[in-house]
């Protein structure tokens, strides 16, 4: 086992956080900035997305968040967000707007994840040195883009290992993951 320290993230384990140590962390952060479409809204990045699902449709200034930032939407989310609404399919379209930012980066970035292939996620904040640890509380997000994570990481070692078998370059490997 290993102790949430900033000094083990990126060898012990990768924190999912825009101010973690490594590039795979930061790019499995909600805040990383990614252009994406889902349901005909374009978004800057998946902490948008994540703010505007939980704005109720009737609130008038809902798309204001889309192209925030993910710091500046979370901060109009304090503001606008309804506390009796949250999107019937919210860990789904979240879960697929990672799954769309990690399939893009995989093929422009592919070291980004087989450089960390084996190590586990956590999720923590660090405030002063303090680390704040918020796995937990978002068991399902970090489980979710684990999942992902490992099947685009498991597809590119395999690439990589057939590369080196034959020697010439092999055409993607293509799967249904049945979801």
């Amino acid at each position: 086992m290993y102790e949430l320290k900033l000094e083990n993230d990126g060898t012990a384990y990768v924190n999912v956080y825009s101010q973690g140590r490594t590039p795979l962390g930061k790019l499995l952060s909600n805040f990383y900035p990614f252009k994406f479409k889902q349901s005909g809204t374009m978004f800057a990045n998946v902490e948008a997305l994540w703010v505007y699902l939980g704005i109720n449709p009737e609130n008038p200034n809902r798309d204001a968040v889309c192209m925030m930032k993910g710091s500046d939407a979370k901060k109009a989310g304090r503001k606008l967000r309804d506390p009796n609404y949250r999107d019937p399919n919210f860990q789904q379209k979240i879960l697929a707007a990672v799954r769309c930012k990690l399939d893009h980066y995989a093929e422009k970035h592919p070291e980004i994840f087989t450089n960390h292939a084996g190590l586990p996620l956590e999720h923590y904040y660090a405030y002063g040195g303090k680390i704040v640890d918020q796995k937990a509380d978002f068991a399902w997000l970090i489980d979710g883009v684990n999942r992902i994570r490992t099947e685009i990481t498991d597809k590119l070692l395999l690439k990589t290992q057939r590369q080196s078998n034959v020697g010439i370059r092999q055409p993607a490997v293509e799967y249904e993951t049945g979801n």
